[in-house]
Order: structure tokens, then sequence, then C-alpha cells
């Protein structure tokens, strides 16, 4: 019985992807001074450094706006991170 192992990406693919959304995000304007923001650059440095996934949100407190990402390890799904309104922030 064999075992397959699943491929994940490497930890230049996982810099690459974060220099673009790290870019993305300092053209709207947001930076670590924003809680959620702050928050996620963590996140996003955990998944850079150790290789591990990570998916969810952020509030965005004064900017009714709500930073949704998706950091994956597989090689086939781009990480990315949206912002969506949520007029309850």
């Amino acid at each position: 019985m064999s075992t397959k192992t699943k491929a994940t990406k490497s930890l230049e693919i996982r810099l690459s992807e974060m220099r673009t959304i790290y870019q993305q995000m300092y053209d709207l304007g947001l930076s670590k001074e924003l809680e959620g923001v702050a928050e996620f650059f963590k996140i996003a440095n955990t998944f850079v450094k150790e290789g591990i996934g990570a998916s969810g949100s952020l509030p965005l407190a004064g900017m009714k706006r709500r930073l949704v990402y998706r950091l994956s390890m597989l090689p086939h799904v781009t990480s990315n991170v949206t912002l969506q309104y949520d007029k309850n922030i």
C-alpha cells in the first residue's frame, strides 16, 4: 500500500504571494497601524515562515470593512485577501 504525500508550496512561492498581497494592501493605504491588518500580518508571517495555511476574516474598525483572507498551502490555489463591506463594523 503506497501513501501519497501532498504537494505544498515552497518558501519562495509563499514569499512571492505575500509580496503581491502586501503591495496591494499598501496601495490601498492599509498599514500595520490598523488592528486587523496587524493581526493579519502575524498570521501571514506564520504562513510564510512555518508553512501553515490559514483562512478567516478580521474586522477593520472604523472602515466598515472586513479583511477576508485565504492563505493556502496547496500549489494549485493562489493565496488571496479581499475587503468586504460590513455596515456593522
